[in-house]
């Protein structure tokens, strides 16, 4: 049955063409619309322009939520990475943004409309309502640009990843961002025959671009491959689980330009970070190609990603060789600072060589775990089962806010018959914890922690910890054995610390750790960092591996400058903790003073770099 949306489009766009072109015969147009004869002339007022009609048919489509749309400025951006050189597929066409980007890109290089939709513009789309939107607006927008004859666009309903995409052209796509867990169980058997990187745990958009890698034109000794320009999550850039499709992508295609777009979001509401993709399809190889380098750009705002997609190149972008683009994370910066980076870490020892990270407790639902202690009173659970808890607000640089909040801490097998107030309390949630899917699957009973992890450490103290999500280093000192949740990472000594852990705290929160974490951390949305393990155990301490801390010329030197010895830096950071742990002094300048001090115990006489 033809869905009411298929109807509005070919109705507003019959009446554009009758307006436009009085002479032509649109009863061909019923087909590609799905009706048997073309409606009536629409109760509202058809727009005057393309675009306004754009709009007005995704008006409908978005009431459902069923498509984000891409920016004009962003079409158009990929649209002029195409060389007018073979077809141009998107094979997620959506509302056909793109494609009608792509065919003002054909146009304004001298082809004709008729040429660029019988031959030279393809799309593949799963929604058939979105479909019947971008039909209507490639049909008006060509029309705009001077069609010259009726032809139906190229556009097809089915699903892009049910089979390989025809090979022989370009791509330009803005691919859907959604867990792969919503494919079905064929299609993730599909995936996994197909790809060798395939994982249940990646995003969907990961098949998407692989599957247009795979439809890009081969290159010949006449002309080289196809070129793929795409918006991409950024996400797979840094995931540890996408690093086998980061290596099976370096050897289908020459990465030509990476531009991440860092926190600025391309559309208002949604929360995905982006990136946007250029390549050029090669042929398959084991190794990954020496002789090409990637353009890499990270954006430091929103008024430079406008002016990229101005047509204003970024002013520092940088290279990078192809044969750097390997499994690791592609964390990329100018050379200057990756090589201060490497500096940095190489003026001391990792963080794991010191401590063991974990993170918190997941109880599966917080609103029955975690309460107050007046709470707790008033309802007689036992103090032996409620222990001190930390969250993630409560932890600032060197100092914990102090709160009367409590965990409920129920783990393993227990006689809830010996605790009669903690199953009176317990009793009214029992469905809600049942729901929860650790319970569910027999992780845990239904009265007990969802993931009761690392419950050995949370009675340790002293301890550091900091909240998993932050825009900046928030490193503090547990010193009451607190437990914490899984918004909270810990670090907890394995030995004796060559310096004073206090002082160690100041230091995670200095200046050139603030630093290595802003280049080395996972991006999160809004300015956020993500602090997990991976990160937290490449921190450099200046500490020496046999166990001592760093105290060679360099570090002397930089110390003589600023009148202080390393026995004396260190206390003297241990003295900066005590007045930030008691907040009676301003942060800013105790911070200032920490952060020299840094700078110079990991030898550095001066900053190598400014700050951001």
């Amino acid at each position: 049955m033809t869905s009411p949306i298929a109807h509005l489009c070919a109705a507003h766009l019959c009446a554009w063409l009758q307006r436009a072109r009085p002479s032509w015969d649109l009863t061909p147009l019923a087909h590609p619309f799905g009706l048997r004869a073309l409606p009536h002339t629409p109760k509202e007022p058809t727009p005057s322009s393309a675009l306004e009609l754009l709009e007005l048919l995704e008006s409908h489509l978005d009431a459902r939520r069923v498509q984000v749309f891409t920016p004009p400025p962003v079409a158009r951006w990929l649209a002029a990475r195409l060389p007018a050189t073979h077809p141009i597929l998107d094979p997620a066409t959506g509302t056909g943004r793109l494609l009608i980007a792509a065919l003002n890109a054909r146009v304004e290089c001298g082809e004709s409309p008729e040429q660029a939709l019988s031959a030279g513009l393809r799309g593949v789309e799963l929604d058939p309502d979105a479909l019947a939107v971008a039909r209507a607006g490639l049909l008006a927008r060509a029309c705009e640009l001077g069609l010259g004859r009726l032809v139906v666009p190229r556009l097809i309903c089915q699903d892009a990843l049910a089979a390989p995409l025809e090979i022989g052209g370009h791509v330009i796509m803005n691919p859907p961002y959604a867990n792969a867990d919503q494919l079905s169980e064929d299609a993730h058997q599909r995936a996994a025959a197909r790809w060798p990187f395939h994982r249940r745990q990646l995003d969907q958009s990961v098949c998407f671009i692989a599957a247009a890698v795979e439809a890009l034109a081969l290159p010949t000794d006449a002309a080289p491959g196809g070129t793929l320009a795409a918006v991409v999550p950024r996400y797979w850039l840094e995931a540890t689980r996408a690093a086998g499709f980061r290596r099976w992508l370096t050897r289908h295609a020459r990465i030509d330009a990476l531009l991440d777009l860092g926190n600025v979001q391309l559309w208002p509401g949604v929360n995905v970070l982006t990136a946007l993709l250029v390549a050029t399809r090669t042929h398959p190889c084991e190794e990954a190609p020496p002789r090409w380098s990637a353009s890499f750009w990270r954006a430091p705002g929103a008024a430079e990603v406008h002016g990229l997609l101005s047509g204003e190149p970024p002013s520092d972008r940088y290279d990078v060789p192809g044969a750097a683009l390997t499994e690791a994370p592609w964390v990329m910066r100018p050379p200057a600072r990756e090589a201060a980076l490497e500096a940095l870490a190489a003026s001391g020892t990792p963080c794991r060589r010191w401590f063991a990270s974990g993170q918190g407790i997941k109880t599966g639902l917080n609103r029955v775990f975690v309460l107050s202690r007046g709470e707790a009173a008033r309802r007689d659970l036992p103090a032996a089962l409620l222990a001190p808890l930390l969250k993630g607000r409560d932890v600032h640089p060197c100092r914990i806010q102090e709160t009367d909040r409590a965990l409920l801490q129920l783990a393993g097998a227990m006689e809830l018959e010996r605790w009669p107030a903690v199953a009176r309390y317990l009793a009214p949630h029992r469905e809600a914890l049942e729901a929860r899917y650790q319970f569910r699957h027999g992780a845990c009973p239904w009265y007990g922690l969802a993931i009761p992890q690392n419950l050995a450490w949370m009675e340790r103290a002293p301890k550091i910890v900091t909240p998993l999500y932050a825009r900046r280093n928030r490193f503090a000192l547990d010193r009451r054995g607190r437990s914490a949740l899984t918004d909270l990472y810990m670090l907890v000594p394995t030995g004796p610390l060559p310096a004073p852990i206090e002082a160690v705290v100041c230091l995670l929160n200095s200046a050139p750790l603030r630093a290595f974490a802003a280049a080395r951390a996972k991006l999160k949305r809004d300015g956020y960092r993500e602090y997990g393990a991976r990160l937290l155990g490449a921190l450099p301490l200046p500490f020496t591996d046999d166990g001592r801390a760093v105290d060679g010329p360099r570090t002397r030197r930089a110390l003589a400058r600023l009148g202080i010895t390393a026995d004396g830096a260190w206390g003297a950071l241990r003295e900066a903790h005590a007045r930030l742990e008691a907040g009676e002094e301003e942060e800013e300048a105790v911070m200032l003073e920490v952060d020299r001090l840094a700078w110079a115990l990991f030898g550095f006489a001066e900053p190598p770099w400014e700050e951001p």
